[in-house]
């Protein structure tokens, strides 16, 4: 493993500049497990809850092969703490297909259940 740390957004844009935040009620929990970094790949691993719209902006709940696009930056952003903070042009982008009967698993309680929110440990004064 190296000493790289990412950050995952979803963001949305249709023209060439800075994407927006993406909103909604769907919310994007991370799975430690199925997530990691070494020398040549990277893999995240997450589970998200309400992330299929009916509003035409996700693909469809019958879609059984859907692409999507994805961008990577390895700059990190002006303000990192920020998910609205401008970002500089990524060098790495595509659109991937996922076939989704393979995306299935008999596992899924499983995975789901390592979707844990990070939570507070410390109290402010």
């Amino acid at each position: 493993m190296n000493n790289y740390s990412g950050k995952v957004m979803l963001t949305a844009t249709s023209q060439y500049a800075s994407p927006t935040v993406v909103t909604g009620t769907f919310t994007q929990t991370a799975i430690a497990n199925g997530t990691y970094v070494n020398s040549t790949h990277w893999t995240y691993t997450f589970l998200c809850s309400k992330c299929i719209q009916t509003d035409g902006t996700t693909f469809k709940p019958t879609d059984t092969a859907p692409s999507l696009g994805f961008a990577f930056n390895p700059t990190a952003p002006a303000q990192k703490t920020n998910p609205a903070s401008s970002v500089s042009k990524h060098t790495a982008q595509g659109q991937a297909v996922f076939d989704l009967n393979k995306a299935k698993s008999a596992n899924f309680e499983v995975w789901k259940g390592y979707a844990v929110p990070k939570v507070a440990t410390g109290l402010a004064g």
